[in-house]
């Protein structure tokens, strides 16, 4: 038997931390801020140490900054660890990149061979050279200065939120209940928080710091019941595994006070194993005053629910469209959701009535769900084959498919379905539209808008559930400016046993070319195309400093004409899943390419990103050298879904799957969200300079503004 894969535990973070991950500022209680002025000298030094991890201080931060020694440390702290800097950079050969490249083949595979016949406890000594300075052309990251005000509105932001939010917002959502008072928070609560795991989160936390008033909010059904049990109990709040409850005596009184008046039959039903474990867990026999839940919870024993998802399946079996109607009417978010599966399933005069009935039902469908549909179909649209007619079997096409839960455990379909008429596809985008825009217009105007056209290669940001903790949170599929330096470094840092980074190249036609991995440490420009090479191979990584390997990648050497994409990838080639071995990993972008520099410089990361999934394959992102942008991802696969050994080159077919996928996101982009808005209740403007509102580049690093502001 599979065992089930733990949700990941939701760090503990600071209330100084969530201010710098997510407001980019330093935080002082509004008491405090200005009270004092420090020393030029003192400030200027802070601004350096600042400078040399990357980032810069506004004045008014700085000050505050100097003026208060005793949180000094832990504020740069917090900056290491979101470059990596907190990390012992030491790779096998410290003289890399060139000592790889000067290197004879005899001395790499020796030194290997002693490496590994002593399970890496060996490693080969060398004087390490002294690296010449290089002076990087690098954009500093701004860091403000913030107070009560600003993380009172992140708050109600993550709260607004409708959409998943990344295991590390739900920390800083958690942070922010802990350390503000009720009577704060309560005033920032949104009269309606639109995503249930949310909800369930703030219930279950508040009802653990003893904020009652918070506690009692929204919860309107037994899956809400549910899913504040699986948090309490620290299991996946999504309900995509199974968790083994553990309550208290008062957690078990609170929990069936709020479910008595809200139990249904179908609630328990659809998640009826679940039920069981919790009711067993509660007592609930013990409880008198739940009449209604003790005799729903002794039909679920003797399986005697009823619910209307038994129906839907028989009547889609039977071919029944009038029944499955009358049945999806009642549930309008179940039939957007079953809309492709119906309109594809039945003959084109039946599902021209099946769409006008779910037409009929759109308005109670969530905003949320309705973007996804409108990127789902447009897709369909413009990949139909259209010479085929309705029902017909279309060509195949590849996909990727999240499955619900808190780890992004990519599948890639890649297979045939149904064509939809083009027609109906046509009558459905409109219908949505006119819907979304009819919504968007009870909003505030947004006046003269200029929208940052590098929106339209970012998704909007609806699957965030998994999304690794890291210097940036972007969405799966986004495409980021790799910039104009000429070298690309990969790296990765853990502490355990044995990960391998590799570079992946694969050609225009989507065709796996060569890598560079622990079995092939450099690559020559005559041999291969182009000039990389790998820091050595580690496969032991000691408490308390772990190992570290880097990749470099010289752009400019690239002269294969036929290698366009270029994949980091990461695997655990022995020892335990990621977490356990603490795996950070990300790129810089470096000038030139040889010994000089630091081998690892703060400055230049990119992205750096903890990886969290209990998986043993990170593919986190492609690089498109043709137009010079990074398609971020951000997926782990697992050896169960992959082909043969786990490296790179005995698993090159799932990557070119992965990144055919990875290149048909079928999402809305943020920049048709937004124009959607504009429709509503703006003006479209020419650029940036006059306009009342503008939507820049950096909304791509802002998911929980968009879920929060442009999904209601």
């Amino acid at each position: 038997m599979t065992p089930k894969t733990p949700a990941p535990t939701i760090p503990h973070l600071s209330i100084e931390e969530v201010a710098i991950r997510k407001k980019q500022a330093l935080y002082f209680s509004s008491e405090a801020v200005g009270s004092s002025t420090a020393p030029a000298d003192q400030a200027a030094q802070l601004q350096v140490e600042a400078m040399c991890l990357g980032f810069v201080f506004s004045d008014n931060a700085l000050q505050a900054l100097a003026a208060r020694p005793e949180q000094r440390e832990e504020i740069f702290l917090i900056l290491q660890k979101l470059v990596g800097a907190d990390k012992v950079w030491r790779p096998m050969y410290p003289n890399f990149p060139s000592q790889v490249f000067n290197a004879s083949d005899c001395e790499l595979f020796f030194n290997a061979l002693a490496h590994y016949r002593t399970q890496g406890q060996w490693l080969p000594e060398y004087i390490v050279n002294e690296r010449m300075p290089v002076f990087e052309k690098v954009k500093l990251k701004p860091i403000g200065l913030d107070t009560d005000d600003g993380l009172l509105k992140l708050f109600h932001d993550l709260l607004a939120a409708n959409g998943s939010l990344a295991p590390v917002d739900k920390a800083c959502l958690r942070t922010l209940l802990e350390y503000f008072d009720e009577s704060l928070l309560l005033p920032r609560t949104p009269d309606k928080i639109p995503f249930k795991e949310t909800l369930c989160q703030l219930a279950a936390d508040a009802y653990a710091l003893d904020k009652r008033a918070l506690a009692s909010i929204g919860v309107s059904n037994a899956t809400d019941v549910l899913r504040i049990a699986t948090h309490l109990s620290g299991g996946d709040i999504s309900l995509a595994t199974n968790t083994r409850f553990k309550l208290s005596k008062a957690q078990r009184k609170w929990l069936v006070g709020l479910l008595e008046p809200v139990v249904n039959e179908a609630d328990l039903r659809r998640h009826k194993g679940k039920w069981k474990r919790l009711f067993h867990c509660l007592h609930i026999g013990t409880f008198a005053s739940a009449p209604k839940t003790n005799v729903l919870a002794a039909r679920l024993r003797e399986d005697q629910l009823q619910g209307d998802n038994r129906h839907v399946e028989a009547a889609l079996e039977a071919g029944e469209a009038n029944i499955l109607v009358r049945l999806l009417s009642r549930k309008p978010g179940e039939f957007a959701r079953r809309l492709d599966h119906l309109l594809r399933r039945f003959s084109l005069d039946i599902a021209k009535g099946i769409l006008e009935a779910f037409l009929q039902k759109v308005d109670a469908v969530d905003t949320r769900v309705l973007v996804q549909l409108l990127g789902h179909f447009a897709y369909r649209l413009q990949a139909r084959d259209d010479g085929s007619a309705h029902g017909e079997m279309g060509p195949a096409r590849a996909r990727i498919f999240l499955p619900k839960g808190q780890i992004a455990k990519a599948k890639v379909l890649h297979a045939a379905v149904p064509e939809i008429d083009a027609a109906l596809l046509h009558r459905l985008q409109n219908a949505i539209r006119d819907e979304l825009t009819k919504r968007f217009a009870r909003l505030p105007p947004l006046g003269k808008v200029w929208i940052d056209p590098a929106l339209r290669n970012c998704p909007t940001p609806l699957q965030m559930r998994s999304a690794s903790e890291g210097l940036k949170i972007v969405p799966r599929g986004a495409r980021l400016e790799m910039g104009d330096k000429n070298t690309l470094r990969f790296f990765l840092h853990w502490v355990g046993h044995d990960l391998d980074l590799s570079a992946s190249f694969l050609t225009e036609d989507l065709k796996y070319h060569s890598s560079i991995a622990y079995y092939a440490l450099r690559g020559k420009a005559a041999e291969v195309g182009y000039r990389a090479a790998h820091s050595g191979d580690i496969v032991e990584a000691p408490e308390p400093d772990g190992a570290c390997e880097f990749i470099d990648i010289d752009l400019g050497s690239i002269s294969d004409p036929t290698i366009r994409y270029i994949g980091m990838d990461v695997r655990v080639y022995s020892g335990p899943s990621f977490p356990q071995q603490q795996a950070n990993a990300g790129w810089m972008m470096r000038e030139g390419v040889g010994e000089g520099g630091k081998v690892f410089d703060a400055t230049t990361v990119e992205q750096r990103i903890a990886i969290s999934a209990s998986t043993r394959t990170c593919l986190a992102a492609f690089f498109d050298i043709k137009q010079r942008e990074v398609i971020w991802l951000d997926l782990m696969g697992s050896s169960e879904s992959l082909h043969h050994g786990n490296n790179v080159v005995n698993n090159a077919s799932n990557i070119e799957q992965m990144l055919l996928a990875a290149l048909n996101f079928r999402q809305l982009s943020l920049y048709e969200l937004l124009s959607l808005h504009v429709q509503a209740r703006g003006v479209m403007h020419a650029g940036a300079a006059g306009a009342d509102t503008v939507f820049g580049r950096d909304m791509v690093f802002q998911y929980e503004q968009v879920l929060a502001h442009f999904l209601q």
